[in-house]
């Protein structure tokens, strides 16, 4: 098995997501989890801004 020491994954910051940012600790090595997160153009509004935050390893 290869080792990653990051990892991309999507997410729609549901709790289905959450969890499966939660599970990547049962991949060995992985150091740094980026989260990429798509969505299509409109106005924002302050309520839908997710501000970023470590994720202990």
């Amino acid at each position: 098995m290869a080792d990653y020491d990051r990892v991309l994954m999507p997410t729609d910051f549901s709790p289905w997501a959450a969890a499966s940012v939660e599970r990547r600790l049962e991949i060995p090595g992985i150091r740094e989890v980026v989260l990429l997160h798509i969505t299509t153009p409109r106005e924002l509004r302050e309520s839908d801004v997710c501000p970023m935050r470590r994720i202990p390893s």
